[in-house]
């Protein structure tokens, strides 16, 4: 998407700010695309000052947020005589785009609306790593829809504070079946809105997703506000995966005083999302020796490689401590292996000194001896 704002120019201005901007795209490319999807003549001085007069007239109702005055100029451009398809394409572009700041009026909202679908013309040519494609200037159709979902955005964002202040049960239910810009502004208006309103909507989300409904963002979202620990569970083991992906982010010991080593635990109960889970541990595992003894206990499992990498940010002489039991201790051959992986990725002297000892034992299985690299050992 290509914006220019400022005074208009003339088209052969207006590629060469594009090749400005991209780098690799010529003032000439133009003559390259068929007639119809070039910019006509550059125009004489009168018609540039009418351009650069219609730019300034968005401008100037979009800084003084007259909606209807915007609406009437955008239906004006749509048939304002003498202009060039590029200029046309150009000022729609602008003027729509302006429209997203403002309040979304009727008689507004219908002029975007019109224009969702139109097939922009105006084209450049694109050139990159050799390659050349076509691609549209001014997207007017898509500028629209943008719009549309801005304001539908705003829309939701106001009706979900007022029905937080009036602890409106019917809220969760308005968001399941909402479009997704509907349901950002409602999400939006929940990270805004007191803790003690989110906790009226509490059993409303906690049937939500105890049903399976498309809850889970928005009982994320209230689970962190209100410091909700049984909330953010069931949100760890039944949202969809992005979403409790996202929830697992805002897990830390600062954001969870004493509950966030077991919301990772659950977490890592769950296979799709354990090895983020296990990174997170390692992350508390610094000070926490809970976390730690969780990590240790998860090498010889299915997610003992992820809590291998874990272990081996830790940088701890402790940690080194109790891999080499396991490296010399113990005889469970793949938990020896997460141990040696852990010691591997760690990239100090105190893990390679580990290393070197376990590999020059005479009694190692030599298998396992080649996990080691060979600069560790004879």
């Amino acid at each position: 998407e290509i914006v220019l704002g400022g005074p208009m120019r003339r088209p052969s201005a207006i590629l060469t700010s594009v090749a400005i901007v991209c780098g690799i795209c010529s003032a000439t490319a133009w003559a390259d695309l068929p007639e119809a999807n070039r910019p006509g003549p550059s125009p004489a001085a009168g018609m540039e000052t009418g351009l650069e007069q219609l730019a300034e007239k968005t401008a100037d109702l979009a800084r003084s947020g007259d909606a209807a005055g915007l609406a009437g100029h955008l239906s004006s451009l749509k048939s304002e005589p003498g202009l060039s398809i590029s200029d046309k394409e150009r000022l729609l572009h602008q003027t729509v785009r302006a429209a997203a700041k403002l309040e979304a009026v009727s008689e507004l909202r219908r002029q975007v609306e019109g224009l969702t679908e139109y097939q922009s013309q105006t084209e450049i040519l694109w050139n990159e790593h050799g390659h050349t494609e076509r691609r549209i200037a001014y997207d007017v159709g898509a500028a629209s829809r943008h719009v549309l979902r801005v304001w539908s955005e705003g829309d939701a964002r106001r009706y979900a504070l007022g029905a937080l202040e009036r602890h409106d049960p019917r809220l969760v239910d308005r968001y399941k079946g909402a479009p997704e810009s509907y349901r950002r502004g409602i999400e939006t208006a929940f990270r805004r809105a007191a803790p003690a309103q989110l906790a009226i909507q509490r059993p409303h989300l906690k049937n939500g997703l105890d049903s399976g409904e498309p809850v889970a963002a928005l009982a994320s979202i209230t689970a962190q506000r209100t410091e909700d620990t049984e909330l953010m569970a069931a949100v760890l083991r039944d949202a969809s995966v992005p979403v409790a992906l996202r929830s697992l982010e805002g897990i830390d010991a600062y954001s969870w005083p004493g509950a966030a080593t077991g919301l990772l635990l659950t977490a890592a109960q769950r296979p799709e999302i354990a090895s983020a889970a296990l990174l997170g541990l390692g992350r508390l595992a610094i000070n926490d020796m809970a976390a730690r003894d969780i990590l240790m206990d998860k090498l010889g499992g299915p997610d003992g490689s992820s809590a291998a990498a874990a272990l081996a940010r830790l940088d701890s002489d402790r940690v080194y401590a109790r891999l080499r039991d396991v490296l010399l201790l113990e005889t469970d051959e793949i938990r020896i292996r997460h141990a040696i992986l852990a010691l591997r990725l760690s990239e100090s002297s105190a893990a390679d000194a580990v290393l070197t000892e376990f590999a020059d034992r005479p009694t190692t299985n030599p298998d396992l001896v080649a996990e080691v690299p060979a600069w560790l050992h004879d």
